[in-house]
């Protein structure tokens, strides 16, 4: 195995932990200005995109020059729809599987980048999925190790906060990691890389011929300099207030479409995604997805946890007001599809777009900001505004100009 030369950069620090005496592992990015190691290792980025042969073949086809092509159909750009996301998501992944690859020995598909349907949609599953075969023959045995890591990147902000969430989304089970591994499993029989394809199938069957399976996260931040020990945020997000009250709806509730899925369309709707990306995970019709999230989850679920507030304004509690707060928080989430308190704050306070809405939280860099603090934030960022409006239809800027000035 060829190690990349801008492996060297990725530096341990030792002695990291989080404040309830937990070690983790911590890497300082310690790049140099050096031009030849920049460009293997953009090269090596780019090749995670697409192969060099392909590349050469496409551009020709279409009419392009390499460049051309790779701006246009291939690499996400900071001016295209969910760009700047898109950027964050896939240089956060490609750096996690070169550590996983090259540092800890793991042998990681590279295939969820290479032929999007659209060089914006990131495929949904498990982030990075690494593995490892005891035996050098590839011979299963139960110390055969799969690993699934949760990747958060916040590339503009310098905290922690990129930690929280991918230790809050590293919970995943094991039945939707099955699927994670057999889309992984196609996708690179599909790539012509049919003896990765094998490789992977063994880790579907684990209790044919138990294996060592870990949850990873994996958090990417800006941060300069990393504090010995690492504090970080407590607060509830409400998840699990959320997961009891969406099981309650579905108890009491006819789910009229949709029904094997509805608790997954669910998660997908409050976390913002599109009805194109709930498609390709649930494989459920794109009609059916809307009609399910605009009226039973938008109108009637949100409806729902009203009356369970009514209920509770009526109650006492030790807890009574954190719950409510929780709540209200909540049914406002359900009702806007979006999932922060920013993107939230827009869709109240300036126009209700819950993808547009999403997406300018990225711009803003803070997925915190209340509704009496948007506007100011807004204006900060006046001109990055009005550009990512360039491609929306006239409403969005008339409304948005009536907001900044």
């Amino acid at each position: 195995m060829t190690v990349p030369t801008h492996i060297k950069w990725f530096v341990e620090e030792q002695g990291i932990q989080l404040k309830n005496n937990i070690p983790i592992n911590c890497y300082l990015i310690d790049y140099r200005d050096d031009d030849t190691v920049l460009d293997e290792w953009a090269l090596h980025i780019r090749r995670n995109y697409i192969d060099d042969m392909q590349l050469l073949e496409d551009a020709e086809i279409n009419e392009m020059s390499v460049e051309e092509y790779l701006s246009k159909r291939v690499i996400p750009q900071k001016k295209d729809y969910f760009g700047p996301t898109s950027r964050s998501a896939d240089i956060g992944e490609i750096i996690v599987s070169d550590l996983l690859e090259f540092v800890y020995g793991f042998s990681v598909p590279r295939y969820k980048m290479k032929n999007r349907s659209g060089k914006c949609n990131s495929q949904q599953g498990t982030d990075v999925i690494g593995y490892k075969y005891y035996h050098a023959d590839h011979s299963k045995s139960d110390k055969d190790e799969l690993i699934a890591t949760e990747v958060k990147a916040t590339l503009t902000l310098e905290d922690y906060s990129s930690i929280s969430k991918a230790i809050k989304d590293s919970a995943k089970d094991e039945h939707r990691l099955a699927r994670s591994i057999d889309y992984c499993r196609k996708r690179l029989r599909e790539l012509g890389q049919t003896q990765e394809s094998k490789e992977i199938t063994r880790f579907l069957f684990k209790p044919d011929m138990d294996y060592k399976l870990i949850f990873a996260a994996a958090g990417i931040s800006s941060k300069k300099d990393v504090d010995s020990e690492i504090e970080l945020d407590a607060k509830d997000d409400g998840l699990e207030i959320r997961n009891l009250v969406k099981c309650f709806f579905m108890e009491t509730h006819t789910i009229r479409k949709c029904k094997n899925d509805f608790s997954t369309i669910f998660d997908l709707w409050v976390e913002g995604k599109t009805p194109f990306e709930m498609n390709t995970i649930t494989a459920n019709d794109m009609n059916d997805i809307d009609d399910v999230c605009s009226k039973q989850i938008s109108y009637e679920l949100s409806f729902f946890i009203g009356n369970i507030r009514d209920l509770l304004a009526d109650s006492t509690g030790l807890f009574k007001d954190e719950l409510e707060e929780q709540l209200s928080l909540m049914q406002k989430k359900v009702k806007y599809g979006v999932p922060t308190l920013t993107a939230l704050s827009i869709c109240e306070k300036v126009f209700y777009d819950r993808l547009l809405a999403v997406r300018i939280t990225y711009l803003l860099g803070d997925s915190d900001i209340s509704e009496d603090e948007i506007v100011t934030r807004l204006k900060q960022r006046r001109e990055d505004v009005e550009l990512l409006l360039n491609d929306y239809p006239e409403f969005f800027w008339k409304r948005i100009i009536s907001v900044l000035y």
